[in-house]
């Protein structure tokens, strides 16, 4: 398809629509953040409990992330789109109603499968709609779509809460799930009638028939995603579970703007991810850029874990945070480096799962150990927060450590 044939405003039009997907996925991932009092009150839960509820939709986004990438790859993206956005908001209609926490467990996981597909949707879709030369910036700007979901839910999940509560929250979600769905069938085309770029629709959906175990034998490509681990654990574990309790023991008399802190992590991120991936196109220094975002998300976690400081200090430390993390973009770059060509569909896939393996590994290992120190003291106190977040602290240092030893990476 030639630049003058290119039809800008249809293709910017689908491809925001198929990006809702990933917001939605994120802000449906992180509502439990901003429930964790009512839930356990409601539901009759254990912190540890909360963090294995919150994270049982990320086990199942884990675990159906490659049949996701497939199915991404060989049906209509427009059918599969409303499908995946009625059945997430299925899913959010039953986690209102539940009453126990294995309903509600399956209600999560209802929601971790329907959203398996959602970033290699958007990929797909910015792909075969958005001349090649643009795929690098827009696949940034669908990051940062997601990311928006995650910073727009502390915003206006408290407000609807306090309108009618956390059952009543959910079910506003549904109701935007159904409204996006209709919004995909409206907008979403699968493929324009020409495809530009010499990239056809039948190589796109050779998207996940790559051979697993050649995957599994390069060492660096999985130090890349245990790298991806520890950069977007702060934003799996912290921004979407125990960054709000935390801060609101932190700052007992302003709980009512602990949300917007938060908001101001994501938004660090939604900033952070598509400017560092920037630099590194017109770099190439993949690992250093690496380095430096590990590095400074690290120095940046520890301050506003154990420094004493205001709110209005603790805002700007979690926007560098999230900015800092941005570079967990880093490792789609490297992936494709990292991997043959017939191995860079299944790695981008395996990658993006890695990415939010922070969340089911770390938030019931945060809550455990809450759970531990109330059972001892009776009460949680900062202290007790504290030294429950030194284990995100600690994969931050491990993915500083490994850029260390991405020297196989080709070109960086």
């Amino acid at each position: 398809m030639s630049e003058v044939s290119f039809n800008w405003p249809r293709a910017v039009l689908v491809c925001v629509t198929a990006a809702l997907f990933c917001s939605y996925q994120v802000l449906i991932q992180g509502a439990p953040a901003l429930m964790v009092s009512p839930l356990a009150d409601s539901l009759e839960l254990t912190m540890t409990q909360v963090g294995l509820l919150s994270s049982s939709f990320l086990y199942a986004y884990l675990i159906f992330q490659v049949p996701g990438a497939y199915l991404a790859g060989r049906c209509n993206l427009r059918v599969l789109l409303v499908i995946c956005y009625l059945v997430m908001a299925a899913g959010c209609y039953w986690f209102s109603v539940a009453e126990t926490m294995l309903s509600a467990s399956m209600a999560r996981v209802l929601m971790g499968i329907a959203t398996s597909p959602s970033i290699v949707v958007s990929m797909t879709l910015v792909s075969r709609w958005f001349p090649e030369k643009w795929f690098p910036t827009l696949a940034g700007l669908v990051e940062t779509a997601a990311l928006a979901g995650g910073a727009l839910g502390p915003v206006i999940i408290p407000d609807i809460m306090a309108l009618g509560g956390w059952r009543y929250a959910m079910q506003w979600l549904a109701v935007a799930g159904v409204g996006l769905s209709l919004l995909a069938l409206l907008f979403v085309r699968d493929a324009p009638a020409v495809e530009h770029s010499g990239r056809g629709v039948s190589e796109e959906r050779q998207y996940g028939q790559s051979s697993f175990p050649q995957l599994m034998k390069q060492g660096t490509f999985w130090l890349c995603c245990l790298y991806g681990f520890g950069m977007f654990a702060v934003l799996a574990c912290f921004a979407s579970l125990w960054g709000v309790p935390f801060l609101c023991e932190r700052f007992p008399d302003d709980h009512s703007y602990v949300p917007h802190t938060i908001f101001l992590l994501f938004a660090g991120a939604a900033v952070g991810a598509p400017l560092i991936g920037f630099r590194a196109s017109v770099s190439g220094r993949y690992r250093q850029l690496m380095a430096l975002s590990a590095l400074a998300c690290m120095v940046f976690t520890g301050l506003a874990i154990f420094l004493p400081c205001s709110l209005v200090t603790m805002g700007c430390l979690c926007f560098f945070i999230g900015f800092s993390s941005g570079g967990y973009m880093l490792v789609f770059a490297a992936v494709k480096k990292v991997c043959s060509k017939e191995n860079q569909g299944l790695g981008i896939a395996v990658a993006n799962g890695s990415l939010l393996l922070g969340g089911p590994a770390m938030q019931p290992l945060v809550g455990a150990i809450l759970n531990n120190s109330l059972q001892h003291s009776g009460v949680l106190t900062v202290t007790d927060y504290q030294w429950a977040l030194v284990p995100m602290f600690a994969v931050q240092l491990v993915a500083f450590a490994i850029t260390f030893l991405l020297t196989g990476i080709r070109g960086c």
